[in-house]
């Protein structure tokens, strides 16, 4: 899931976005699509590195805190496609995306250097 995060999060650089009053361009599309990518990634990536923290017990005192950082990036994804607030759109983003990176404390590095495939 962390690949998959990574591969949106390098194609969303690639495409920019169209300004909102642009009709959508291919470049424009690709950018949505990365970004959904992205998001999927994000939000799914604790629950799984929570499921693999729960079969080793040297990580199992992590599992609750991956489950915690899925759960509120869940809730500030509905939040972000909740709240439509023109011009604050890219911020929300960031907030969102930002919530996901924080809270996951680099726990996927962490496992992958300890021998735990965590996808």
């Amino acid at each position: 899931m962390i690949a998959v995060a990574g591969a949106g999060a390098a194609l969303i650089a690639i495409f920019p976005v169209n300004p909102s009053s642009v009709n959508p361009s291919f470049t424009g599309m690709m950018h949505g699509v990365s970004a959904m990518t992205l998001g999927v990634g994000m939000t799914l990536a604790p629950f799984a590195i929570a499921n693999r923290f729960k079969h080793d017990q040297r990580w199992r005192g992590y599992r609750l805190y991956s489950l915690a950082t899925g759960v509120v990036t869940v809730v500030a994804g509905f939040l972000f496609f909740s709240i439509h607030l023109e011009g604050w759109m890219g911020l929300l983003q960031r907030v969102t995306f930002g919530c996901a990176a924080a809270l996951d404390g680099g726990h996927g590095d962490s496992a992958t250097a300890s021998g735990i495939n965590v996808v």
